[in-house]
C-alpha cells in the first residue's frame, strides 16, 4: 500500500529494532485526506504499521469561530477513534492530533493567547477534546494548565510544530523558551522555497547547493541548537512529497532559473512509480 507521510526523526537518535528498547522518536504524521484518495491509492487507519512509528500525528483538526475545536471532515470523529484503537496492539505507540492547519490560518490562534482567560480557555477546551478521543497529546503552540497534577492518567504530550525558515524562526518563535515546556520540537523542513519566488529551488534542501549556506536544512537545525535546545528535543521532519514547476525556459533547468508561477504537489507513492 503506497502512503504519503511526513515523517519526523529525532535528533536523538539511537538505532534499535525492538520498539520497547527504543531511545528515539520516528513520528509519522498522516494527512488526513488520504482515506479520499482513490484505490489504489486510498490510505485507511488500519494500513498504518504501528510497528514502524513510535508516535502517529493525525493531520489536522480546525478551530471554529468560537475557538471550539472540530473535525475538519465529517466522519473524522470515527476515524479518531479507529486511529487511537492501533494502541490496543501497539500499547507503547502515542496518537496525537495536529491542531491548525494552513485552512484555519493565524487568526484565531492570535484570539487564544491574546489574554491568560482565553488562553487557559482554550487549555480546558483542547484537554477535554483529546481526552475525550484517547489522544495522547498534540502538536500546537500552548501548554495544558488545565492538567491535574497527581492525577493517575498520563499526562498529555505537548509539541511545537515551528517552520524550518530562519527568517521566521528569529520573528516567530522563542524556541529557548519554548524548549523548556514542551515535549519536543517538530521541525518541519518543506516548503523553504516555491512559486512565489520566481525561480527553481529544491522546497527541502538539507545542505546548500551554493555559497549561501544559510539556505538549508541543516543550517536551521544548528540555529535552533545554538539556541541552547537540548538535542533530544529536536524533531527533524522529512517530507515524502515533491512540487512541480513549470519553467519558463524549458531549455533551462538549473537552480535559480526563471519559473512560471505555477506548482502542483507529487505524493511519494507518485514519486516512487
Amino acid at each position: 500500500m503506497a502512503i504519503s507521510l511526513f515523517i519526523t526523526l529525532s535528533m536523538a537518535f539511537v538505532a534499535c529494532n525492538a520498539q520497547e528498547n527504543r531511545t528515539y522518536r520516528t513520528v509519522c504524521y498522516v494527512e488526513g485526506w488520504t482515506h479520499w484518495r482513490d484505490e489504489p491509492n486510498k490510505f485507511e487507519t488500519n494500513d498504518i504499521d504501528s510497528n514502524l512509528c513510535t508516535h502517529v500525528v493525525w493531520n489536522h483538526g480546525e478551530l471554529n469561530s468560537t475557538l471550539n475545536i472540530v473535525v475538519h471532515d465529517n466522519g473524522d470523529e470515527d476515524i479518531y477513534r479507529s486511529l487511537t484503537g492501533l494502541k490496543s496492539d501497539a500499547p507503547e505507540l502515542k496518537v496525537l492530533l495536529d491542531i491548525g492547519g494552513w485552512p484555519v490560518g493565524s487568526e484565531e490562534f492570535t484570539k487564544i493567547v491574546a489574554t491568560p482567560a482565553a488562553r487557559q480557555a482554550f487549555a480546558d477546551e483542547a484537554v477535554a477534546y483529546l481526552r475525550r478521543f484517547n489522544f495522547d497529546g498534540t502538536t500546537m503552540m500552548e501548554t495544558f494548565e488545565a492538567e491535574v497534577t497527581g492525577s493517575t492518567t498520563p499526562r498529555l504530550l505537548l509539541v511545537a510544530g515551528i517552520t524550518a525558515n530562519s527568517w521566521q524562526i528569529g520573528q516567530s518563535f522563542e524556541v529557548t523558551e519554548m524548549a523548556k515546556t514542551v515535549d519536543w520540537l517538530d521541525v518541519r523542513a518543506f516548503d523553504l522555497h516555491g512559486p512565489w519566488e520566481g525561480a527553481l529551488r529544491h522546497h527541502s534542501t538539507l545542505f546548500s547547493p551554493t555559497a549561501d549556506t544559510s539556505d538549508s536544512i541543516d543550517h536551521m537545525i544548528q540555529l535552533i541548537v545554538n539556541d541552547n535546545v537540548p538535542k533530544e528535543k529536536i524533531d527533524l521532519g522529512i517530507p515524502l512529497f515533491g512540487h512541480t514547476l513549470t519553467l519558463t525556459d524549458p531549455t533551462n533547468t538549473d537552480l535559480g532559473a526563471p519559473i512560471a508561477n505555477s506548482q502542483e504537489t507529487v505524493n511519494y507513492y507518485e514519486v516512487r512509480a
